[in-house]
């Protein structure tokens, strides 16, 4: 709801019985964050429209196929048939495939810290 969410750490401790959540209008970008929303056992509802991540090749199928209990994704409805094919979509994945974001995250973090460093390094300097 257009907080500014990037990241799920610690998100899921103490809601197991959760069953409408509203994401809408975020920063969630990665499989790896919506990987964490899929351990909420509870959850039918989910709502990430807005995010950039629903605008990534098979969002749908690759979401429902983490969490195949949804009954609602992004405001429509699922059906048995599409939860199916989405978790035969997902298993066929490579393995790799979500743990990409992962990696990618780390070197961005790396980055990050790399360019603090030599900020760091050019006050030291001045």
């Amino acid at each position: 709801m257009d907080n500014h969410i990037q990241h799920l750490d610690g998100f899921i401790n103490g809601l197991p019985k959760l069953k409408y959540l509203n994401l809408g209008g975020n920063l969630l970008e990665r499989w790896t964050e919506v990987r964490k929303i899929s351990y909420l056992p509870s959850l039918r509802i989910l709502i990430l429209s807005g995010n950039p991540i629903t605008g990534r090749d098979n969002y749908r199928y690759i979401t429902l196929g983490m969490m195949n209990k949804l009954q609602r994704l992004d405001r429509k409805k699922t059906t048995p048939e599409e939860i199916l094919n989405s978790r035969i979509f997902f298993q066929t994945l490579d393995e790799g495939y979500i743990d990409e974001d992962a990696e990618e995250e780390i070197r961005d973090g790396e980055e990050i810290a790399e360019e603090g460093m030599e900020v760091e390094d050019n006050k030291e300097s001045a």
